[in-house]
């Protein structure tokens, strides 16, 4: 049986056609192949559970976005706002509104917080897994005003 150190240096002159593992134990001749004598480990991609739900929310009020993750492991969630360049954050880090937007998670969902919402905050909101390639999925956030209309009438209607 090779060593661990003889096992890394002949593993070197190995074609990158053969199959690789991870190095969690030692390894052992098998015919004209190095294997591992521990089973090799296979870690599992992270995927999204579900979608992002379209929300409505009114004008002035707070809304919160839910992304869930399974097997997120090492990998990072962002988010951002689509047709915009700039992510508003990184995990629980935020780079942008830090006022108003704040992220938080619990085991594998993650909420986007935005407080005191404005007709400008309307859009379409991506939650990013940071694998390669990217996996992304968006949600629709709609802020809708007070009709104006049902405003006067109920002051009207208390002044009376």
């Amino acid at each position: 049986m090779a060593t661990v150190k003889q096992a890394v240096k002949m593993s070197r002159n190995y074609s990158l056609g053969r199959r690789m593992y991870f190095l969690t134990g030692f390894w052992k001749r098998a015919g004209t192949m190095w294997e591992k004598s521990l089973s090799s480990t296979q870690v599992k991609e992270p995927e999204f559970v579900g979608g992002i739900p379209g929300t409505k929310v009114i004008a002035g009020k707070d809304a919160i976005l839910r992304c869930v993750v399974e097997n997120l492991g090492d990998y990072k969630i962002s988010w951002g706002v689509v047709n915009q360049k700039d992510q508003l954050s990184i995990g629980t880090n935020v780079f942008k509104g830090k006022d108003r937007i704040h992220v938080t998670h619990s085991n594998n969902s993650w909420y986007l917080h935005i407080k005191n919402v404005t007709q400008n905050d309307t859009g379409y909101y991506i939650c990013q897994i940071s694998t390669n390639p990217i996996k992304t999925q968006a949600g629709h956030l709609d802020v809708v005003g007070i009709c104006k209309s049902f405003f006067l009438f109920i002051v009207a209607k208390t002044v009376v």
